[in-house]
């Protein structure tokens, strides 16, 4: 059997790709919509590309509104999400969360993507050993984003275990603000850190309310913006 960090939990497999790894984007917003439409919870979403799709962004949005964490692979170019956006992981949407990859040193991995408004914080990608498609007892280790990015969905998991009324918003700020302060991502991150599911299990509220925007206009204290 396989078992991860969450072991109490029921996957499911959404194909939208071919063996060569090659999909469209009308499949994978299929499986989007399968997925939501079927009860997931959290999506992982370790794949991306460069083109910006405005019905891919309407279907994480439509999860969105059904409670689902889309949890995003950063992309394995090593370059600046910002100046060079990496989509899903890059929209500007407030179910996503986007993972970058580091190594057993808590270094920032070589070719992972980065940036300091675009990707939110980092875990393991760095020699994982993982189960992989070729038969039900196969294992090989990879290197990539793809696979930090399970680290995070399956915390999600074991936090959504933990507290089974926990709404979107608090989930998704448990996993962001109780990261581990972490040098290589203090400025290539959103948060600095990278994924603790110890501190993501035990944080205790701070009783505020924290409200996430985007504007292009800089916001000053004591006043409105509309």
């Amino acid at each position: 059997p396989i078992v991860g960090v969450a072991w109490n939990v029921r996957l499911m497999a959404c194909k939208a790709f071919d063996s060569d790894g090659i999909g469209y984007h009308s499949d994978i917003i299929e499986g989007i919509a399968y997925a939501t439409t079927n009860g997931a919870q959290i999506i992982n979403a370790s794949w991306g590309g460069r083109t910006y799709s405005k019905a891919m962004y309407e279907a994480i949005a439509a999860a969105r509104d059904h409670g689902v964490l889309f949890v995003a692979a950063a992309g394995n170019s090593g370059q600046n999400t910002a100046e060079w956006p990496f989509y899903p992981c890059t929209y500007e949407l407030d179910n996503i969360i986007s993972v970058a990859a580091i190594d057993r040193q808590d270094q920032l991995a070589w070719f992972s993507n980065y940036g300091s408004n675009s990707i939110h914080l980092g875990a393991p990608g760095v020699a994982i050993h993982s189960s992989v498609a070729t038969s039900d007892s196969a294992y090989q280790t990879w290197n990539g984003t793809s696979m930090a990015t399970p680290h995070v969905a399956g915390v999600a998991a074991l936090v959504r275990a933990y507290f089974p009324g926990i709404g979107l918003p608090e989930l998704r700020q448990r996993l962001l603000q109780t990261t581990v302060p972490t040098p290589a991502l203090s400025t290539n991150t959103i948060c600095g850190g990278r994924l603790n599911a110890y501190n993501a299990l035990t944080a205790t509220p701070d009783g505020r309310l924290e409200v996430s925007a985007r504007t292009r206009e800089p916001l000053f204290a004591g006043s409105n913006n509309t």
